[in-house]
C-alpha cells in the first residue's frame, strides 16, 4: 500500500486518513529488529503499512515495516 505520513498520528493510505494505533510496532527487515517510528523515517522513504479494520471507517495502522 502507498502511504504518506499525516503528522505523527496518522497516515494517508489510498487517499484515506488512517490513525496510527497507540501501540504501533515498527520492524526493520534488514536488521531483523524492532525500531521506533523516528528510526524508520530516517532509514527509508519506503515503508509497508499494515492496518486493521476498514479504510474510511475503523481502520488503524498497527505495524510498519522498512527494508527487505
Amino acid at each position: 500500500m502507498c502511504a504518506d505520513f499525516d503528522g505523527e498520528d496518522a497516515v494517508a493510505a489510498d487517499g484515506v486518513r488512517v490513525p496510527i494505533a497507540f501501540r504501533l510496532q515498527v520492524y526493520n527487515d534488514d536488521s531483523n529488529r524492532w525500531i521506533t517510528l523516528a528510526e524508520a523515517e530516517g532509514y527509508s522513504d519506503t515503508m509497508t503499512v499494515y492496518y486493521s479494520g476498514t479504510l474510511g471507517k475503523d481502520a488503524k495502522v498497527r505495524l510498519i515495516a522498512v527494508g527487505g
